[in-house]
């Protein structure tokens, strides 16, 4: 019912009385008023007046599906979010989900997770209500050999969401980190279950730092608000992230992997590299990642 209510009071800046409430949802003024308090109790700011009803003057910086759907442009993946306040990974939530038959495009995001982990299984760090927390449970026709070129298409449609939001250059390093600056901003972890053959679905989790401050992070990493100077809006951000990855992943399934990667490449870090003039040389079969100099022809794994 709440989120009925809600709905209603979001379309316009005008009162709306109990009586009116009550009469187009078929429930009564006391169900109204407690639908009323528990919007209030989630941060949202309903002014009530005698006489005249309830108006929204405030929402809270919250990534409910309700503050997410207005701002999501998707045409490929059709979404679902299941809004969490806290959990130990979005990842396994999410997993729990796709094991029980949700659909391709279901989304688990979370205002704090306990475990969430990184590479190498590292802990990732989330303060809450600072970050966006998000899998996305995916279920594309390839088998165990194509997941490094899903992990790009992950890694470029973060990258330009992020690009697109703060207008900052952002990097791509192998295989699962987005650095800004020279510090780790975003980290994004895949994983699998399925068949050699085929893969019955894949969890995309992502990870970004969004507005902690440099006392809130690990050495080694930065936020979106320390980088860009100003607090950035998480709920354009998210949705920014889930439209970026609607297009990307649509070109992958349609077989146009090569011009994602031209994407992916401009943006990738070369920190690690030796100076030179180094190109794309291919993914190894240990999944890493290869580049070869132009003048030598001496390959390297990223």
């Amino acid at each position: 019912m709440k989120e009925k209510i809600l709905e209603l009071l979001k379309q316009s800046n005008e009162y709306h009385s109990g009586e009116e409430l009550s009469q187009r949802f078929g429930v009564t003024r006391a169900a109204v008023w407690k639908s009323i308090k528990q919007l209030e109790a989630l941060g949202y700011v309903i002014e009530s007046k005698t006489r005249k009803g309830y108006r929204l003057v405030g929402t809270p910086d919250i990534l409910f599906e309700s503050e997410l759907t207005d701002l999501l442009h998707s045409k490929f993946l059709s979404y679902s979010i299941h809004h969490l306040t806290n959990t130990s990974s979005t990842n396994d939530f999410a997993k729990q989900l796709a094991e029980q038959n949700q659909p391709e495009g279901h989304v688990v995001i979370s205002e704090y997770q306990t475990k969430g982990r990184g590479k190498k299984h590292s802990q990732w760090e989330a303060a809450p209500g600072k970050g966006i927390y998000l899998s996305v449970v995916l279920r594309p026709e390839i088998g165990v050999m194509q997941l490094p070129k899903l992990t790009i298409c992950v890694q470029t449609a973060v990258c330009l969401a992020l690009e697109q939001v703060t207008q900052e250059k952002i990097q791509c390093q192998w295989p699962y980190s987005l650095y800004c600056h020279g510090k780790k901003l975003c980290g994004i972890l895949l994983e699998s279950f399925g068949s050699i053959e085929q893969l019955d679905y894949t969890i995309a989790g992502i990870g970004i730092q969004v507005n902690a401050d440099e006392d809130e992070l690990p050495d080694g990493m930065t936020s979106l608000l320390l980088v860009a100077q100003r607090e950035q809006d998480r709920k354009q951000l998210a949705a920014a992230v889930l439209n970026q990855l609607d297009i990307i992943y649509h070109q992958f399934c349609q077989g146009q992997f090569g011009s994602v990667f031209q994407q992916y490449w401009h943006h990738y870090s070369f920190q690690s590299m030796p100076e030179g003039d180094w190109e794309y040389a291919g993914i190894a079969e240990d999944y890493t990642l290869q580049a070869v100099e132009r003048n030598t022809g001496k390959t390297i794994c990223l």
